[in-house]
């Protein structure tokens, strides 16, 4: 704790500014903000003119260091030293040259090694931002769903493609550290959404084959059922929960994954098609009808 000597007031080491050279000033932060306040108000046109004169010389120093760069080409960094062109510089306006003091490759180390020496103070802060702002974060992907769902279509899978490597890396280490959970993840996902987790599974199944990937989600499962008033597509027997995501054409003879060529079948008419046509199967079902009223 220390005492202000503007305000007499004992306050933490906080509320005061230290200058560059590590000392303390003696007037707290609330107190030098006052008093710099009462200054500039006392002395306008001198802190104005003073302003003034600075911003004139910075912008002299920018057109000398636009003139210096344009005909050299180079700039030497201030890290390591070394002269190297311009296009090996980050872009910094604040700066007299526009550019940045230390090189690219000089800066990305510098940013490397901090964050690699506060790594576990950035994770901290991102967790704890996230949980605070997730109601606002949702809000925000939702708003960009509705107003173009495109252009954030296309930014998901930009996203998925860019963190790919990254984000199976980390599911590795997940799975390792928390064996069967992934398993049982699944197991009770796919009981609470039966519909989906057929939808996925066909989708995956028809993708191996070669089938371009088509949009199926369990909503359009559940009108196919109705359609199909929830019977077989072949046989016309009640269908169960067992029931069989059945392609028309099969995917080997040329079919696709997509919505014309998909239908409901029990497990004991997909399994006896196999890769026969629609036409072909109806006509040994036929014979076999006829056979048995024979």
């Amino acid at each position: 704790m220390y005492v202000c000597r503007y305000c007499n007031q004992e306050k933490p080491a906080a509320d005061f500014y230290y200058r560059k050279s590590g000392v303390r000033i003696t007037m707290c932060k609330t107190c030098t903000r006052k008093k710099v306040a009462a200054y500039q108000a006392a002395h306008r046109t001198a802190v104005l003119t003073k302003k003034r004169r600075y911003e004139a010389s910075r912008r002299q120093e920018h057109v000398e260091a636009a003139r210096w760069l344009s005909a050299t080409g180079t700039k030497r960094c201030t890290s390591c030293g070394a002269e190297k062109p311009v296009t090996e510089f980050y872009k910094h306006l604040g700066s007299s040259t526009g550019l940045q003091g230390a090189c690219i490759a000089c800066y990305k180390q510098r940013v490397t090694a901090y964050n690699q020496e506060h790594a576990s103070a950035k994770r901290a802060y991102w967790q704890s931002y996230h949980q605070k702002n997730k109601a606002r974060r949702q809000h925000q992907k939702q708003q960009r769903r509705l107003a173009d769902p495109e252009k954030e279509r296309q930014r998901r899978q930009a996203e998925h493609v860019r963190l790919r490597e990254a984000n199976v890396r980390r599911a590795r280490r997940w799975r390792a550290a928390h064996p069967g959970a992934t398993t049982r993840q699944v197991q009770a996902w796919a009981a609470q959404h039966p519909e989906a987790y057929k939808a996925l599974k066909a989708r995956e199944a028809a993708k191996r084959r070669g089938s371009e990937r088509v949009t199926w989600a369990a909503e359009d499962l559940r009108e196919l059922m109705a359609q199909q008033q929830g019977q077989c597509f072949y046989c016309h027997t009640v269908l169960g929960e067992s029931y069989h995501i059945e392609h028309k054409l099969p995917l080997s003879r040329g079919g696709q994954h997509e919505p014309g060529n998909i239908c409901l079948a029990c497990p004991q008419c997909n399994m006896r098609k196999h890769d026969k046509t629609p036409e072909e199967f109806l006509i040994i079902l036929m014979q076999e009808e006829g056979q048995t009223h024979g």
